[in-house]
């Protein structure tokens, strides 16, 4: 039996981890493509278990190209708090490269999502959403700069 405890990028079926940036798959690298097209990311993350489920941290580990010099804000929701998940998030974040808004979202699924699954916040949340996605704008208009000198993959 194979010993693939130091090779976390199995987990995902790909030959290679992926700060390599040689993505097997073809919908992997077109979205690694397209994310070099956007300045900034909101992560929208549920909580589970403290923490961000491994569907949502597969998601962010690849690609793993494109996060660089760009800003971050965060949406987090489940069916109480969920302050965990987003910071975590956050943390991650930071390992990439990216500058992160201090406002976030905090969300209910009782109370802020639709029956369509969409995020309706309720009127007193959508100030925290307007001033995250404000302060990402400025962060992403601040590290344009960055971008313009951070070398592709």
């Amino acid at each position: 039996m194979a010993d693939i405890a130091g090779c976390p990028h199995l987990l995902l079926n790909v030959a290679f981890p992926p700060f390599v940036g040689w993505y097997g798959r073809a919908h992997t690298k077109s979205r690694a493509e397209k994310m070099t097209t956007f300045d900034e990311f909101v992560f929208v993350t549920p909580e589970f278990n403290h923490s961000v489920p491994t569907a949502v941290m597969n998601a962010r580990r690849y690609p793993q190209t494109g996060w660089k010099g760009k800003a971050a804000g965060f949406v987090g929701y489940r069916s109480a708090g969920v302050v965990l998940a987003v910071e975590h998030v956050r943390g991650i974040a930071g390992e990439l490269r990216m500058a992160d808004a201090q406002a976030e979202a905090i969300s209910s699924l009782a109370t802020d999502f639709g029956n369509d699954a969409r995020l309706w916040p309720d009127p007193q949340k959508e100030t925290a959403v307007e001033r995250m996605l404000n302060q990402g704008a400025c962060w992403s208009n601040a590290l344009a700069a960055v971008r313009a000198h951070t070398p592709s993959p």
